[in-house]
């Protein structure tokens, strides 16, 4: 047994050591930024989607509308909620969440772009 391992333990048996990257500072500070601008950008689609929701539907049936005005609106919101709960509990647990907010950004304009193909396919 190495010195090391006799002073990091209480009971003189040696630690084990995680094998999973650490959190650090950096990463901390990084993840937040991101998540703070995964916010504004869900804020802005958000907005984007309204903007469909106020379209006029001259067809019979403007239910493709009003879906893909839900989901324009409300996906990207959802998905940027859903990935700062999955950055807390990593950053919680120790590990690296700099990447889940990037996710969260690209999955929240694929959301857009769903809820407007959505609704225009029902008008055109």
């Amino acid at each position: 047994m190495t010195n090391h391992a006799r002073r990091d333990s209480i009971d003189g048996q040696p630690t084990e050591n995680p094998s999973g990257p650490s959190s650090t500072l950096g990463s901390i500070l990084a993840t937040s930024a991101l998540l703070l601008l995964s916010i504004a950008l869900a804020w802005v689609l958000g907005i984007i989607g309204i903007f469909l929701a106020v379209t006029n539907c001259s067809a019979a049936d403007c239910t493709g509308l009003t879906i893909g005005a839900g989901i324009a609106t409300f996906g990207p919101a959802s998905v940027v909620l859903i990935s700062i709960v999955i950055s807390i509990v990593r950053l919680v647990q120790r590990r690296r969440a700099f990447w889940v907010p990037i996710i969260g950004m690209v999955l929240a304009v694929l959301m857009t772009v769903l809820g407007g193909t959505v609704a225009f396919m029902t008008i055109g």
